[in-house]
């Protein structure tokens, strides 16, 4: 089972995945289901950044879809497109194939519009379009590729480790690496580093940006999600799993960080997040002293009768 948002988490796409046959399903974040579709062998789905389109693929060809009604608006034969992303309006669509060949689709025109082959990488390695889709990128072992659709000029960045993802900002203005010993934000003109920190897990991962670029999301595989300042590198918010031990448990923030799912054992719950406290610190101490049951005498924490919490995390419809 695995989850993709949009950019202001209004709406996300859930693929139910096995080997003969899946199954994507459209939500918004009021715990409804919009849409839902059969998928073949070997599937993938993905959801645009406006939430308006889905993209599907299967081992015999590609789509993408209106995310409300499951209209096909694009379709093409895509051997094993094990791979696939969406512009932020899906427009255009880029797909990897299992004879290794990256490719762009131009949704409206229903035609390929850029393709590659003898520098694409593995199916393990990562791609991404822009939201703008002005520049795709991918990876192979330690190298970067990236170029730029309209002049056709090429960037290219040679990694400390082996790439674990790559995605552009939503503003298309910042690229995010993670690697297997970093974790680090370039700027897109002229490709220039930002800030690089380091990467202290082995688990496979994944990186994603906040709604508003503020932040990037690192999805540690079955161990949870980690919240970073895009701007500095540092990291302020954990979210472990809800459920350990339970078989493919992930805690998934969405890019609006207004909720969080909770996966696992074949099922999900979606929760709401508390909004930033953003009280003055000697109250939002006392505050959370409160609600612990605690208060501050001297230097030490004694118990005390607990407040009633002001914020809470309520399940949704699901």
């Amino acid at each position: 089972m695995a989850f993709q948002g949009d950019r202001d988490g209004g709406r996300f796409e859930v693929l139910h995945y096995s080997f003969d046959k899946s199954r994507y399903e459209v939500w918004n974040e009021n715990g409804e289901k919009l849409h839902s579709g059969e998928l073949g062998t070997r599937a993938n789905a993905t959801i645009s950044a406006d939430g308006r389109r889905v993209a599907t693929s299967d081992f015999e060809s590609a789509e993408v879809r209106d995310a409300l009604t499951g209209e096909t608006l694009f379709h093409t034969a895509c051997e094993e497109c094990l791979r696939i992303r969406l512009s932020r309006d899906g427009a255009y669509l880029m797909t990897y194939s299992a004879k290794r060949r990256l490719e762009l689709w131009d949704v409206a025109r229903r035609k390929s519009i850029w393709s590659e082959s003898a520098r694409a990488g593995s199916p393990s390695d990562t791609l991404d379009i822009s939201g703008d889709g002005k520049w795709v990128l991918w990876s192979r072992g330690l190298d970067l590729f990236l170029v730029a659709l309209e002049t056709g000029n090429e960037l290219e960045l040679r990694l400390d480790d082996s790439i674990q993802d790559a995605k552009f900002s939503w503003d298309s203005t910042r690229l995010a690496v993670l690697t297997a010993g970093t974790i680090a934000v370039w700027a897109m003109e002229r490709l220039r580093p930002l800030w690089r920190v380091g990467n202290f897990s082995s688990v496979i991962q994944e990186v994603y940006w906040s709604g508003d670029d503020s932040a990037l999301e690192i999805l540690y595989d079955s161990l949870g999600t980690q919240l970073v300042d895009s701007a500095t590198g540092t990291r302020f918010a954990n979210f472990p799993v809800t459920h350990p031990g339970a078989f493919g448990t992930q805690e998934i923030v969405l890019s609006s960080l207004r909720y969080r799912i909770s996966r696992g054992n074949g099922i999900w719950e979606m929760w709401a997040l508390p909004p930033p406290d953003d009280a003055p610190p000697r109250e939002s101490l006392r505050r959370v002293l409160s609600e612990a049951g605690l208060e501050a005498r001297g230097v030490d924490l004694v118990d005390a009768a607990p407040a009633p919490p002001t914020v809470g995390s309520v399940p949704s419809k699901r």
